[in-house]
């Protein structure tokens, strides 16, 4: 099943209608409270991500279900920004050591501001040293939470470990993919309730 695709902006247009889908999906599947609760969470995480990592934007917003896994979707075009506003999307992610980006959702922002700007992403060493759950194929690029949660458990790396421990929505949710194709911008965030 799937909500209403509704068109937000960063002014929180329409957001409140959209969170009601999804409350409305949670009810018809006969979601506990305690689900619901979690589906509207990420739903309002998701919209904070993408305002985080562009100030104005309009976007699609829906949520589905098969069986019992979920995904809630934000997808943007990626847009034109001033030569200065990617410099400074650049800036974050050519070295991948930006001292702003504290947490995993702070990563997440990141990458999709840069992704958003329209970024050519092959020279950007702080784009694929993003680490551990980048994919790129083509002109197709993603990250996901569930590789990079995987990749960094397998290789030990303690500092991320910590890092996504404290995150609530890395914590609730099963998977959060970031990608880019066909100039279009769109973040899923997975749920699966038993």
């Amino acid at each position: 099943m799937k909500t209403d695709t509704i068109t937000i902006s960063s002014k929180g247009d329409s957001l409140q209608v959209a969170l009601d889908r999804i409350e409305g999906l949670a009810n018809t599947q006969k979601l506990s409270q305690k689900d619901s609760l979690y589906l509207r969470l990420l739903g309002e995480e998701l919209f904070e991500i993408v305002k985080g990592a562009s100030e104005d934007f309009t976007a699609k917003f829906w949520a589905e279900n098969v069986d019992n896994e979920y995904v809630i979707v934000m997808e943007a075009d990626a847009i034109d920004l001033t030569e200065e506003a990617k410099q400074n999307l650049i800036s974050i992610s050519s070295t991948g050591e930006n001292t702003n980006v504290f947490g995993v959702m702070d990563r997440i922002r990141s990458l999709f501001g840069v992704l958003a700007a329209g970024i050519d992403t092959s020279s950007l060493p702080g784009v694929t040293s993003f680490g551990y759950g980048y994919n790129k194929a083509d002109d197709d690029l993603t990250w996901s939470l569930k590789k990079y949660r995987k990749a960094i458990t397998e290789n030990n790396l303690d500092p991320a470990i910590e890092e996504i421990s404290k995150s609530v929505v890395a914590n609730v949710a099963d998977d959060i993919v970031v990608g880019v194709k066909d100039k279009k911008v769109k973040i899923e965030i997975y749920k699966t309730f038993d």
